[in-house]
Parts: C-alpha cells; structure tokens; sequence
C-alpha cells in the first residue's frame, strides 16, 4: 500500500525537476514500460513528507529507544535485526498465511511505481526477509519487506521480535477467500495493537472479485473481532487504494510525530540536525571513537548534542560535545552516478544507477542500478567508483551472459543428408549379419527388404541421400530376427525385450477393462498433513479441535449449528462455493456411528482422501471402518490434538 504511495509520486514527477526526469530517462532508456497506473493517484503530502522528514530524528511512536546508560529493557528485548537496521529508511512490512496473496499483490505494485526485488536477508535457516525498492527519486526512501510466515507453535511476541514489527512504520497483512487468517493472525493483530503498530489487514480477489453478500458475510466476521478488513481486487484497484493511502499517511505521520522529542529538534542547529557524524576524542568511552551515527538533537541543559547508534541492535543514544564528532557531508545523495574503476566485478563500469543512501556503517553509498525490467541491483559502493552525471544517454541492458559450456561444438563433417527434424539416430557399428536363408520364417519380402534396412542403420558407410530423409524404420523391431543376430546391439536387445513372450509362457490373464483398478489410498501421515479439512461436531471437544487445527495452519470448515459459528449444517454443503478450497479432510469429533454413515456418499462425491475419526475408531465401531472400506473411503481412527503438527504427512497437500 505503500505502493500506492508510488502513484503519487509519478504523477508529481513530470513537474518535480531533473532528479525525477532523469530517473525516468534512465529507466526509459533501459525499456522499463511506464507503470499504467502512475497517474491515477495522487497525494502531495506523502511525497513531501518523505522528501522533508528526517526519519532517523523522527522514530515511530513504537520503536524502543533508550539512552546509552539507560536501564529500560524493553529495547534489548525487541532489538532491532539486522534488516531494518537502516532507521533512515521507512520500512513497511508484508505478512500474512499465504505467499500466493503476497505474490498477487507484489505482481500488482510495479503497475505504480517502478521497482525491484533486492537481496534476501536472513533471519534464519529458511527463513528470509526480501526487500522491494522503488526506483524513483521521490519514493526510494521506501523499503518493503516480504517476511516470512509465523512458525508453527511460534509465539505472537516473539514473532514480532523476530521480523522486527516493533521498527517497521506499518504493517499489511494479506489473505484471501481461498487462505483465511487462522486465529494465530488474528492474535498477531492484537499483539500489534497493544505495542501500537499500525496495521491494515487486506483480502486479496481475483480478477473476478466476489459478491458484496461474500464481502458483508466476511467483513462482519472479522469486526466481531475488531478487526477491519480491506477488499483489494488487482483489477479494480481505485475503490480501496485511494482510502488505504489517506489512511496510510495519517497513521505514519503521526505516529512519528509522536516519537519526536520537539525540545531537543527545537533547540538544535539546521547544520547538525540530521547529519552523519563521526565521534572521535572521546576519553571516557574510548571504545565509541570512529563509530558513526546521526545528530537527531540537542541537550539545552547539558549543552551537548544528542548522537543515535546503533549498538549490536539496539537502539542508543549518547550526548556529545561539539569538539567530539565531525561531520560527514555525502555529497552524491539523490544524484544520478555512473561507475567506473571497479576491479572486482568490471562489467558494472559504466553503467548508470542512481544513489539512494550514504552508509554510514562502511562510508559507501547504496546505488540501485537498474537493468532488463523488473530487473535491478542494489551495490555499495565507494564515492571513488561513482562519478555524478547529468544525462543517462547510451544506458543499455547488461548483455546476458551465456551459460557454462552452452557454446557449441563445431559441427562434425559429415555425407549424410540433413534431415527435416532435430532427430539424429545414434552411431552404432553395423551388427553381425545372417544370411536370410539361415533365419526362420524368412520371405522373399524379408529378403528384399532387410538390407536396406540395415543399410539405414549403419552411419558409417556412406549412401545416396533417400528418397524419405525421415524414414525411422531402423528404430523399428526386427520382425523374424534371433536373439543370436545382435547380441552386441543394443537396439536389438530392446526390440527383443519388447517382443512377445513365448507362447508356452502364458501371462496371467488381464482383468477385464470393465473391472476398475484398485484406487490407492492415504496413510495415516497423509492424512494428517492435508491443509483443509472439514470438522463435523457441536460440543467443545470440537471446538478445541477446530483451534488445534488452525493453529497448526489447516483450512477448517466446521460442519455443524449456524447458530454456533459453523459454516455448513451438513457435509453435503461442502465444496458448493467454488470460491473456497475443496475440502480434503473429513474429521468426526462425536461418537456418532450414524453421522459417519451417513455422510459416506458425500465423501465420495466430493472425492475427499479420507475419513478421520477422533479421538480413535473404536468408539465408533468396527463397522463405521468396515463400511468406508466398501464405500472405497480410507478412514482412521486417530487423536487430532495430539497428533497433528506441521511437517506430518504430506509437506504441501494441493487445495485445488
């Protein structure tokens, strides 16, 4: 939704002077379509505030800051990972259970604003956070991240502490129809609440979109929890994207207006404010000398400047004199640079890019360097390797570069005839021959026509070009041919192995084609790893399995009382929304033999994999199991809250 930020940035940018007109020249030289939707939407004070705003002095609200000797924990219980380390940037963040939602909107931004996927960071072994940046000099201040989902039996908290929620400046949670938020998302919700992290929670549709009957149902669903849930459909952006940015800004702006300590900016100097320094001469803390950070104000008391670090992830600040830091003025910020000298990798020189950020943890400036479409690269660099320039004419793609050993051999010389297709017969030594006369039932057809089969076959003795350049009858068995002929053929014991058995080999008898084969069946462990599921009961022990279920991050639809919160009264109602995934599961919580009886023939209609009786097939009877098995329905009998955990069965099972 910051997205959407991009479109206001595009439509300011044909009247916003050559930092902007020379970003787009580059990109058109690059042959970057321009986004269609750049000029749809428009908001001025979000494009100023990022221009104006000096977010390192300006935290959220939320984000834990403490002083150097301070004694508050709260910033070395959250410490800020090492992803968004960056406070000068602003970081959005991108959650949610299914990766299919987050790729459906990620697939949409670049219809707003150029951008482009950056390097993983690693939050753990299979765990990354991907950036996206923007390519446009009013937008690049932006950064979002597509984050992992929350671990199995993960707490909310340490979640949040994991990707870091606490120093993003909000947050976009993302679902659908076909993935709802199980109750895990729902706490992470209110886990972001309580620490004051802004939040929208969007269902993404398909093009098609759904019913306002579906939009109500769904929406009321989710305001019983307080929660306030967005319809996003990529095709009809414009009813949910003009609100979202008016709502994004004001949350954004003021909760760093809220965090800002107005004293200390107030009594700072325009010159110091905001700038990188350098601490140096320091005796009491030795340790601090020639580390990096920002100016965000100033101690009229103590008469000291209040300098921000950034210690093993935490957030510190520490109050300096003027005579104790210098400052660093990065003089290609926000320009359009080319590089050169590059020794490491010099197929970058010359290529042009343009410099989003100084860093001050290794004094290089952060280049986005832009290639094919969709295509870019974020390079730290030295100022030495940069040189500022004021036109981008001659920018071109990096030639792709061919793959190891994709260069082809030259052709071998050879007398036979091009062929029309792309098939070439492998070379073989002629195989022994036989005259005809020795073999069994030889013809006098078999006679005239065997040479010139073997003739084919043979590559290395040259012939006159065929009269059918594509005829494969050297592939074809050698009707009437001995095992004894081509022994040392390859081809031949192929075509021998194809061939008949002998008659006196009988083979047992085929089953008649009106008999069907019998259908394999799930395990256990299959079963249990199916995604979807539908769970048949009213009492509690239900409802416990209901949330056991969702907490491991299965699909349920509770078949049951409407009264009660179920979705369908019955089994038969199940997969009749094509909107919703298909049910793979059938759970019966109660003891109710008849129940199980009497849903057999949906289970076969709906052709789920099979039947689960909780908590084992005892207390239902041996002929509930002796009656699926008829029915060609496996079922077992097993403790759901015991024994379902992620990673049973199957990894992945398919919802449609």
């Amino acid at each position: 939704l910051f997205p959407l930020l991009k479109c206001f940035g595009i439509e300011q940018r044909l009247a916003m002077g050559s930092q902007s007109s020379v970003c787009a020249d580059l990109l058109e030289q690059l042959e970057w379509p321009e986004p269609p939707l750049a000029g749809d939407f428009h908001h001025p004070g979000l494009v100023s505030y990022l221009q104006n705003t000096l977010l390192e002095v300006v935290l959220p609200v939320h984000a834990p800051q403490m002083d150097f000797n301070d004694s508050d924990q709260k910033a070395r219980e959250y410490p800020r990972p090492s992803h968004v380390w960056e406070a000068y940037k602003m970081h959005l963040a991108l959650i949610g259970p299914s990766s299919t939602c987050k790729k459906q909107f990620l697939e949409f931004l670049p219809k707003l604003v150029p951008m482009f996927r950056g390097t993983p960071a690693k939050l753990a072994p299979g765990r990354d956070a991907v950036p996206y940046h923007f390519l446009d000099s009013d937008l690049h201040r932006i950064v979002l991240w597509d984050l992992p989902e929350i671990n199995f039996k993960q707490k909310s908290e340490d979640y949040l502490r994991e990707i870091g929620l606490l120093y993003v400046d909000c947050c976009f949670m993302l679902f659908s129809e076909k993935y709802m938020l199980t109750d895990i998302y729902c706490k992470i919700c209110v886990a972001m609440a309580l620490h004051g992290i802004p939040f929208f929670v969007l269902c993404t549709q398909s093009e098609e979109g759904m019913d306002e009957k579906q939009v109500r149902r769904l929406q009321s669903s989710f305001q019983a929890q307080s929660v306030q849930v967005r319809m996003f459909n990529p095709s009809k952006p414009h009813d949910t994207l003009e609100p979202l940015i008016n709502d994004f800004f004001k949350e954004i702006s003021w909760n760093r207006s809220k965090g800002a300590n107005s004293d200390r900016i107030r009594d700072a100097s325009e010159a110091v404010l905001g700038q990188t320094v350098r601490i140096k001469n320091l005796e009491k803390k030795p340790e601090l000398n020639g580390r990096c950070g920002v100016c965000v104000g100033y101690d009229k008391g103590a008469q000291r400047y209040v300098l921000r670090l950034i210690t093993n992830g935490v957030e510190s600040d520490v109050a300096l004199k003027e005579q104790n830091f210098s400052i660093l003025k990065p003089k290609l910020l926000g320009s359009m640079v080319q590089i050169k000298g590059l020794q490491s990798k010099p197929e970058l020189n010359g290529r042009y890019g343009f410099v989003d950020e100084f860093l001050r943890e290794n004094e290089r400036y952060r280049v986005f360097v832009p290639d094919r479409p969709g295509i870019g690269q974020a390079l730290a660099l030295k100022s030495d390797n940069l040189e500022k320039v004021s036109s981008v004419t001659g920018a071109r793609p990096m030639a792709a570069l061919p793959a190891a050993g994709a260069q082809k051999a030259p052709p071998k010389a050879t007398q036979a005839t091009p062929k029309k297709n792309n098939f070439s017969p492998p070379v073989r030594d002629k195989p022994k021959s036989t005259p005809l006369s020795e073999k069994p039932n030889a013809s006098a057809d078999d006679a005239h026509e065997q040479p010139s089969k073997r003739k084919a076959m043979n590559h290395k003795t040259p012939s006159p070009p065929s009269k059918d350049a594509d005829d494969l009858s050297a592939f074809l068995p050698k009707m009437g041919a001995s095992a004894e002929d081509d022994k040392d053929d390859l081809m031949s014991r192929i075509f021998a192995a194809e061939q008949d058995p002998p008659k006196k080999e009988e083979a047992a008898p085929k089953s008649s084609p009106s008999q069907p084969r019998k259908k394999l069946q799930f395990s256990l462990q299959g079963l249990l790893g199916m995604r979807v599921w539908a769970v048949v009961g009213t009492s509690d022990d239900t409802e416990d399995v209901v949330d056991h279920l969702m907490d491991c991050g299965k699909t349920v639809f509770n078949v049951g009382n409407l009264e009660d919160g179920a979705h369908f009264t019955s089994t038969a109602g199940l997969n009749s929304d094509p909107n919703l995934p298909k049910t793979e599961v059938i759970a019966f919580i109660e003891p109710s033999p008849s129940a199980v009886l009497g849903a057999l023939d949906d289970a076969v209609r709906l052709e789920v994999s099979g039947i689960l009786l909780h908590p084992s097939a005892d207390v239902f009877g041996s002929e509930v199991l002796a009656e699926c098995r008829k029915a060609g329905i496996v079922a077992h009998g097993v403790d759901i809250v015991s024994d379902v955990e992620p990673g049973t069965g199957i990894p992945v099972a398919p919802l449609d």
